[in-house]
């Protein structure tokens, strides 16, 4: 191989390299794509080689105890027994 023949190959192969790294970046941005994050329903986060969407902390005890039920003194719904 002469080296203008190599010069011109490596040139070639260097801007089909630029061509793959600018592809795969387009199609990992693509598959980083959850429903937390995107259009997608929450049943397209399973697929193969997709991040789960991060998982968002409950809120525990941070109000007033609510005990269920009706409010005290409201009439019931039964007919009188008596």
């Amino acid at each position: 191989m002469f080296v203008g023949e190599q010069a011109r190959q490596i040139c070639a192969l260097s801007a089909r390299n630029d061509e793959l790294v600018a592809k795969l970046a387009k199609l990992e941005h693509l598959l980083s794509g959850n429903s937390g994050n995107s259009f997608m329903p929450p049943s397209k986060d399973g697929d193969p080689g997709r991040r789960p969407p991060p998982v968002k902390p409950r809120r525990h005890g941070g109000g007033a105890k609510r005990r269920p039920g009706k409010q005290p003194g409201a009439p019931g719904c039964l007919p009188g027994l008596g």
